[in-house]
Order: C-alpha cells, then structure tokens, then sequence
C-alpha cells in the first residue's frame, strides 16, 4: 500500500525525506547523513514509466528538460540537490542526487554540444530531436545513486513538471493550471 502524502502541506518537503530515508535506511549511498538533515534542494519531477525505467537500470544518466521560458529546473539545479520522480499521474516512485547540471539557451552551437556530449546518456528516442527543435532552453542534469522507492501518493493537481519543494517564490506556482506544452521532459 503506498502512503499518501498532501500535496499542499507545508511539510511536504521532509515528510517525503523522511519516508524515503526509512525505505532505504540501509543504502549505503542513501544513509541518513545524507537526507537528514537535508539542507539542499529537493525538486520533484514528473515523469512516464519508460524513461524511469531506463533510469532505474542505468542507462538514463541525464535526465533533461527543454523549455521556451526560464522555468524550473533551469538555473535552479546544481550538485547535490535531490530529484524525487513521480510517474505523470501518479505516485513518487524513485530519488537521485544530482552531480552536475548544464543549462543552454539553446542555438545552433549549444544543440551540437549537447547531441555530441549527451545523447547517449539522455536515453532519448530518435523522435525526441524533433519534438524539441523549436525549444528555447534546455537543463541537463547528470544523475547519481538513482534508486526506487516505495511508492509516496501526493495530491499534486497542477500540470507542472517541475517543482521545487517548499520554493515558495517559483513565479510558475501562480498559474497552476496552464503549462507551456512545449515545456516536456525526457
């Protein structure tokens, strides 16, 4: 049974720490000095099964957002910051750390650095290029000590992809109900 958590609490950011530090209290890469106290930053991102799949096996390193305005996560990720995943719909199933981030507005120069250096490890299906042509800037964030974890219901009813837990200044937090569609994720 998966526990439900409030989207709206203002504790949601160490209620989720805590019941990710009890269900892996025993992962070396995940043991308590590095989730409690937890001073850095805890994002959760919205995601489909098949790329946190890939995620979980390894072979999804970066993972990648590409938007046309400067949203989270652009410019608000850096090393150490903490990434919980939730399947779009659905609970939280997964952590990693993050240990480096780029971010790119995106031109020419900038997509070339990034099919050269990071296609691999995005994991992207051959479609994906085109999907994201006409994208305006781009976060890539290299992933560390991805686990799964026991699923965590929130009652997220927003359309972000993106939040920063407990940033109560995110200027995209106003208008809950619309999001860019070209803001996506992969």
């Amino acid at each position: 049974m998966a526990l439900s958590l409030d989207f709206d609490s203002p504790n949601l950011r160490e209620e989720i720490l805590a019941c990710t530090f009890s269900a892996l209290r025993l992962d070396p890469a995940w043991c308590e000095h590095r989730l409690r106290p937890f001073a850095g930053t805890v994002h959760l991102a919205a995601m489909t099964g098949a790329y946190l799949g890939h995620i979980f096996e390894g072979k999804k390193t970066i993972e990648s957002r590409f938007s046309n305005t400067q949203r989270p996560p652009y410019q608000r990720v850096q090393s150490g910051d903490v990434i919980f995943f939730k399947i779009s719909g659905g609970p939280i199933v997964g952590i990693s750390a993050v240990s480096d981030a780029w971010f790119y507005r995106l031109d020419t120069l900038s997509w070339s650095i990034i099919r050269r250096e990071f296609v691999k490890d995005i994991c992207a299906e051959p479609s994906f290029w085109t999907r994201h042509e006409s994208s305006v800037y781009a976060s890539l964030m290299r992933l560390q000590d991805a686990r799964p974890i026991p699923p965590i219901l929130v009652s997220k009813r927003d359309r972000r992809p993106w939040v920063i837990l407990g940033d109560e200044e995110d200027p995209f937090s106003e208008n809950l109900e619309s999001s860019d569609s070209r803001d996506r994720q992969n």
